[in-house]
């Protein structure tokens, strides 16, 4: 980042689940340009930071930056300079405040979904989304079916075990933005089916989610 912006310049560090918390130790480590470490949902460890709550697209509580390192899940709006693929981050100029262009809800850390989960794209123009989507043998017997509501209805059936991709058009709604809802059924808890002591209720694994204009 030092050789990307300058070692003088002021680079947040943006944080969120499920990301090792060691890339922020780290990129503190090697790069003196970046200022202050800033988080959505748990806080990542004990050392001074800010945290941030989303509104709608926007990134309350967050400073003025000119640029920022985020995580994927975050998927904040601005250009991006530099990626790493493998850690799954990017150095971007942001315009303005900290604004998600995407969000999903429903949808834990570990990629299952509860019995409904949305994408929401903001400053949509169209497009679609592509959503990858994966049934698990472990914890379901039987068919699982998802039903899924953006620019019309759309329903897939996904036997125990199976993973399966399907493409959905977006509409543009209300403020720009585009929104995908999908609802599960049937889900299970696996503390109840003998599996452990999680006791959420679980829809199915969604392991992509990508805008596709």
């Amino acid at each position: 980042m030092d050789e990307a912006v300058g070692r003088d310049a002021v680079v947040a560090r943006v944080w969120a689940p499920p990301t090792d918390v060691k890339t922020v130790w780290e990129n503190e480590f090697f790069n003196r340009s970046i200022g202050p470490v800033l988080y959505v949902g748990p806080r990542p460890d004990s050392l001074p930071a800010t945290e941030l709550r989303r509104e709608e697209d926007l990134l309350a509580g967050a400073p003025r930056v000119e640029y920022a390192l985020v995580d994927d899940a975050l998927r904040v709006d601005g250009v991006v300079l530099q990626r790493d693929e493998r850690k799954g981050l990017s150095l971007v100029r942001v315009d303005g405040p900290l604004r998600v262009r995407e969000a999903v809800d429903g949808v834990f850390d570990d990629q299952w979904s509860g019995p409904l989960f949305r994408y929401t794209r903001y400053g949509c123009t169209g497009g679609s989304v592509r959503v990858t989507l994966e049934s698990d043998a472990g914890l379901f017997d039987e068919t699982q079916r998802v039903a899924m509501f953006a620019d019309g209805q759309r329903a897939i059936a996904l036997e125990p075990g199976e993973t399966t991709t399907v493409t959905a058009p977006l509409r543009v709604g209300a403020g720009r933005r585009c929104t995908l809802v999908a609802a599960v059924q049937p889900t299970a808890v696996p503390s109840k089916a003998g599996l452990g002591d999680d006791g959420r209720v679980l829809g199915v694994l969604v392991r992509g989610l990508e805008y596709v204009p």
